[in-house]
């Protein structure tokens, strides 16, 4: 039931934002919002199903430790 409420979202997501973009002849755009939607729904669906998937929070958190303690933010 999760997975198809998750379906439904995504497709009234690109049905609200992608046509508009592609009248517009906005086509880089439109291929941005394509692979983050994907990545998206396939992050998405993976939850809905229950598949153990790891935080984003944990990449962002290894990415920017280097620079945190020059910004005084303690980790």
């Amino acid at each position: 039931m999760r997975l198809v409420l998750v379906l439904l979202a995504m497709a009234a997501i690109a049905w609200y934002e992608g046509p508009p973009l592609i009248r517009n002849r906005l086509w880089r755009e439109a291929v941005i919002f394509a692979v983050l939607w994907l990545i998206a729904l396939a992050y998405s669906a993976a939850v809905a199903l229950g598949w153990k998937v790891p935080n984003p929070m944990d990449w962002i958190d290894w990415v920017f430790s280097p620079v945190t303690p020059i910004g005084g933010i303690p980790s």
